[in-house]
């Protein structure tokens, strides 16, 4: 599994053209503890696809990923887990 630095380095990267403040960045770092590439990466595909719902433009803000892992760990939940291999994943919403 990725540590902080691989994560950092996989969000940043699946975020494409999303601007990802500091403080977002390292709440999603933190929270995919014991996440695969994979999850990391369908994380970041929601996290946009909330993003363009919720509001016009390219910042990534809180809903959007509190709505993602709501829909992956919750929603979609254990498939989600065991075919993206999070099954260690700390991700919550605070």
């Amino acid at each position: 599994m990725p540590d902080e630095e691989g994560r950092t380095k996989l969000t940043k990267l699946y975020a494409g053209g999303l601007d990802v403040s500091e403080q977002l960045l390292g709440e999603i770092v933190s929270r995919t503890k014991g996440a695969t590439p994979a999850f990391i990466k369908e994380l970041m595909r929601r996290c946009a696809q909330f993003q363009i719902e919720l509001s016009p433009g390219n910042v990534l803000t809180e809903p959007a990923v509190y709505g993602a892992i709501e829909e992956m760990l919750f929603t979609g939940g254990a498939l989600n887990r065991r075919l993206l291999g999070g099954g260690g994943v700390e991700l919550g919403v605070s």
